[in-house]
């Protein structure tokens, strides 16, 4: 069986457990239980996704990172706006060549990843997962790294992508 673990984790060497969030149905809204220690923070959401044995987390598979603002009560809402911003580079070079966006009047500078974390972050999330969930540690350095690694790559292929065009265009 699999599992999945959802944190906030703050700049300030904190981690937070929240249950999983709730979807509410025919909408683009996702509610995040509150925590009022973090209110008007900005903190990391941390999604861990395990395998179980015995109904307990055995091994971690996946690590995910979403960079949050929470409200002055603590809550966390993805409405319709944020994930629409979230997804900027997908609508602008997704299934895109370089010839392809160079045809277009203007060609877009991808966003830069809002998602990685801190040295902060990081160490609060392995100090966390060490201390409540040892098993999961195993491979939490190494998945963290592998996650960010992978989200610069991906922005470096876009950064990539776009001056091949600008290139194509000028020519």
């Amino acid at each position: 069986m699999s599992g999945i673990m959802y944190l906030y984790v703050s700049d300030k060497n904190s981690a937070h457990k929240i249950p999983k969030p709730k979807r509410l149905p025919y909408t683009y809204s996702t509610t995040y239980k509150a925590v009022p220690s973090l209110a008007n923070e900005e903190v990391l959401l941390v999604i861990l996704c395990y395998e179980t044995v015995n109904r307990k987390p055995h091994e971690l598979d996946l690590i995910s990172f979403h960079r949050a603002r929470l409200d002055e009560k603590g809550c966390y809402i993805q409405d319709k706006e944020e994930l629409n911003n979230s997804l900027i580079n997908f609508v602008n070079y997704a299934f895109t060549t370089s010839d392809e966006l160079a045809l277009r009047d203007t060609i877009p500078i991808p966003v830069a990843p809002k998602n990685i974390p801190t040295e902060n972050e990081k160490n609060a999330l392995y100090s966390y997962v060490k201390e409540n969930y040892p098993s999961l540690w195993t491979n939490c350095p190494y998945l963290v790294e592998q996650n960010v690694k992978s989200i610069e790559k991906h922005h470096n292929e876009l950064k990539e992508l776009v001056k091949e065009a600008y290139k194509k265009k000028i020519i």
